[in-house]
């Protein structure tokens, strides 16, 4: 699970659309229902994957990373004497592990490799070994088993896309050790693993890579004695852990050095976790948060969404400092299923959760924080993640018993609805003059000029705005704080298309920018030159960046 996120392509002076949020009370919604004009597309990618279970994704290599955990199933059948005595047992492989890491081009969405753990040895030194087998049956004796308690199969994944050959880390949870190797390599070796016995990890899950650091984290799960564990990458050395009861999932703000952590059980006290790592410390603990609490971070709208399977609930927290909800719980989200994990498309303004047990994937405007599209999957919906170049989801789909290649990928692709609806009909027309002879003159032709500001493509570099007109007409767009007018600006549209509108910070708003950047709503409105007495505008909430 790569649980990574960093600003993408948006510089310090832009101006970044996104809803404002309100201190309103966490009150869960209805039921989700699909909205109107939303749609979505998938295509299905096989890995040969028996027991799916995290994702990964490199954005720069564009790869997607996939975990096969999927053990050894074998058999124990006695061995007996003439006299029916018994005298040993034979084990027998009936299913071989095939647990291994896959990976894709997010390109092409073709398979690419995979990287197979079945060589590895065990927790308990063996290869192959280290079964827990069920009660006989009582007629033949027979016993069924895996080695899932021994066997170092990947659960978790993440990976370090800041080296030139990218650092693969895996959590192998039922043994919690963690593995890490170039992907150069064919297949991870005895020498990449970080046992639990030397290092002391315990119920090893949810990693996540700064790849600006070179440094892993990940969660050693107990309600009240859990940590979360730093290691650094080049060395393969726990560099530190950090006391986190009941951490359960992460998320990493990359770009500040800060970690999200949510919690599961109710000795944690169902809270998220932000921790300094520059410092390893807990800065503060939120509370409000849904019960076992799975993080994803939105580096635009300054928020993290908390997947909370034991609720059924998302939870959205604020995370802008210079908001007066800083570190509250705003929203609270109605979702299908158990939600299991988050994934977030911050230049989209979309956010996905997987919703284990109901074969779906809820999809979240996260510029109003509603529920818009649930789209089915082909198994439990475990893990999401996001290529931020293509806007692409894919969907780790789990499918218990699965021994041809079940477990499979769902890319899915959301098309947002029209921006904004059709523009307001114009007034009526004025009466025709009279005729020569007194008689009443002929009326005007009505004013139905349909007129729509599009917003679709809106955004400001610098002090400048860029707005689509619909005719030629006059734009003027007004910034404002509250009841303080920021900036103003306008255009002449010669005709239908794109124009620029240099807005002009007023005496006020001066003031304001000189010190820190400003929410703003932004008002644009257009006057067509055919009709002057028409109009038509809308809003957008967004921050004015600070003046340099």
């Amino acid at each position: 699970m790569s649980r990574t996120a960093r600003p993408r392509r948006l510089g310090a002076a832009a101006l970044i659309g996104a809803t404002a949020l309100v201190a309103t009370p966490a009150v869960v919604q209805a039921a989700p229902v699909n909205q109107p004009g939303w749609s979505s597309s998938s295509q299905t990618l096989n890995g040969g994957i028996n027991l799916g279970y995290e994702t990964a994704i490199d954005p720069v290599n564009h790869r997607l990373y996939a975990t096969d955990a999927q053990p050894t199933t074998a058999t124990k059948t006695p061995v007996k004497a003439d006299d029916g005595t018994v005298t040993g047992y034979v084990t027998a492989v009936t299913i071989p592990s095939t647990g291994k890491v896959v990976a894709f081009d997010t390109n092409t969405n073709a398979l690419l490799r995979n990287w197979s753990f079945t060589g590895l040895l065990g927790s308990d030194g063996v290869a192959g070994g280290g079964y827990t087998f069920g009660t006989p049956n009582p007629t033949t004796g027979i016993a069924t088993g895996t080695n899932r308690g021994t066997a170092n199969v990947p659960y978790g994944v993440a990976v370090d896309h800041g080296v030139a050959d990218p650092t693969i880390v895996t959590v192998q949870t039922r043994t919690s050790s963690v593995a890490i190797f170039p992907q150069s390599q064919t297949s991870p070796k005895d020498t990449d693993i970080l046992t639990a016995a030397a290092n002391g990890f315990f119920r090893a899950r949810t990693p996540v890579v700064d790849s600006t650091h070179h440094k892993a984290y990940f969660v050693n799960y107990n309600a009240t004695t859990g940590t979360i564990a730093q290691l650094d990458l080049a060395t393969k050395t726990v560099e530190r852990t950090i006391a986190v009861p009941g951490a359960v999932g992460l998320a990493l703000d990359e770009a500040n050095s800060i970690l999200y952590a949510g919690t599961f059980g109710a000795a944690a006290g169902n809270v998220l976790y932000v921790i300094d790592l520059t410092t390893g410390t807990i800065t503060d603990t939120i509370p409000g948060i849904g019960n076992n609490a799975r993080p994803g971070f939105d580096p635009v709208g300054k928020k993290v969404y908390t997947a909370n399977s034991g609720d059924r609930t998302i939870s959205v927290v604020d995370v802008d400092p210079a908001s007066p909800t800083y570190h509250q719980v705003v929203k609270t989200i109605a979702a299908t299923g158990s939600p299991n994990a988050i994934a977030v498309d911050a230049d989209r303004r979309l956010v996905y959760s997987a919703d284990l047990g109901s074969h779906l994937v809820s999809v979240i405007d996260a510029d109003t924080d509603e529920w818009v599209l649930g789209v089915p999957t082909l198994g439990n919906a475990l893990d999401v993640d996001v290529d931020p170049a293509t806007g692409v989801a894919y969907v780790s789909n789990q499918y218990s018993g699965s021994t041809t290649g079940q477990s499979v990928i769902s890319a899915i692709s959301v098309a947002r609805a029209a921006d904004l609806p059709q523009g307001p009909v114009g007034p009526a027309g004025p009466a025709g003059p009279a005729g020569k002879d007194g008689a009443a003159g002929v009326n005007g032709a009505s004013g139905t000029t349909t007129l729509a500001i599009s917003l679709a493509k809106f955004k400001v570099s610098g002090r400048t705005a860029t707005v689509t007109a619909p005719a030629a007409g006059k734009l003027t767009a007004v910034a404002k704080s509250g009841k303080t007018t920021v900036a103003t600006g306008t255009v002449t549209a010669k005709k239908a298309g794109s124009y620029k509108i240099s807005l002009k910070a007023s005496k006020a708003g001066k003031k304001l920018l000189a010190k820190k950047a400003v929410k703003a709503t932004i008002t644009v409105s257009f006057v067509p030159k055919s009709e002057p007495d028409a109009a038509v505008q809308r809003t957008a909430k967004a921050t004015l960046a600070q003046s340099k």
